[in-house]
């Protein structure tokens, strides 16, 4: 009983000498801290609330500035807007036939 007290006694702390970091250089592991800080995700600012135009803003901008790029003299005609609606699928206007290896709809 005493032979394996006396052992471990002895062996153990070999053991644990090999755990110190006195044999390992300054520059030990650096390389691995460096390429696992750029991985990373940067610390995000907390920004207010964000500062923009909608679009009844810029249209009513965008509309102003074309004005201001005409004479004064000249009144500012407004182009039509045109509207195209999508085809009816039931009056096969402008429906595409698709390739054979397509099942078709139930």
């Amino acid at each position: 009983m005493s032979r394996p007290c006396t052992l471990a006694a002895l062996l153990l702390p070999v053991l644990l000498s090999g755990c110190a970091r006195a044999h390992l250089s300054e520059s030990y592991g650096q390389s691995y801290q460096a390429a696992f800080a750029v991985q990373a995700p940067g610390r995000a600012r907390i920004a207010g609330p964000v500062a923009g135009l909608d679009s009844q803003e810029a249209s009513l901008i965008s509309g102003s500035y074309l004005k201001s790029l005409a004479p004064k003299d000249t009144q500012v005609k407004e182009q039509p807007v045109l509207i195209v609606a999508p085809p009816n699928p039931q009056s096969g206007y402008g429906m595409t036939t698709l390739a054979p290896s397509v099942p078709k709809e139930k």
